[in-house]
């Protein structure tokens, strides 16, 4: 119904995302970092039309040519938003993407200042989020021997970190 009250400005935003969406689940496998961060681009632009100002981001990018499987950072981003940025006590707050280079490894870290949580008590963010995460760590896996590590403290936000092998074929 949120969209149905904005004026039309708003289609073209949504219809771009959603085109790059489909190009993402049904054409690709892999595609550079920088690829991913656009279509992350797209997806904070659609959640500040929802929110407002109450979301920032930050890119703090060292690298970004490499090859990311497709839908394995939109999620962390979005996670982050929802699950960190808007359960803060103030609705507000930044999301930082993160990317290093290291001899052996790629990473990418997603950052949120939202209140983070307790590992022990995951089952508290609900089904779709545990299992939106596995099937990033599925993906990651199964497309370039890659990993995801969560960390997380109470009062303290979470960090989403995207580990990808360098050296293999795939990535």
């Amino acid at each position: 119904w949120f969209w149905l009250h904005q004026t039309h400005h708003s289609f073209l935003p949504v219809s771009f995302v959603c085109s790059c969406f489909y190009y993402i689940i049904f054409d690709v496998v892999l595609q550079l970092c920088g690829v991913a961060l656009s279509h992350v681009s797209e997806y904070i632009k659609l959640q500040r039309l929802r929110f407002s100002d109450d979301l920032d981001i930050s890119f703090e990018l060292a690298c970004k040519d490499f090859n990311i499987p497709t839908m394995t950072l939109q999620p962390l981003v979005e996670n982050a938003v929802l699950y960190g940025i808007r359960r803060s006590d103030t609705g507000k707050g930044i999301v930082t993407i993160r990317s290093e280079e290291f001899s052996d490894r790629y990473e990418v870290s997603v950052i949120d200042s939202g209140p983070g949580f307790n590992a022990d008590k995951v089952s508290d963010c609900g089904q779709r989020v545990v299992t939106g995460i596995q099937n990033v760590r599925n993906r990651l896996r199964l497309t370039c021997g890659g990993d995801l590590k969560i960390v997380s403290q109470p009062g303290k936000g979470t960090t989403a970190t995207i580990i990808l092998p360098k050296g293999g074929e795939k990535c």
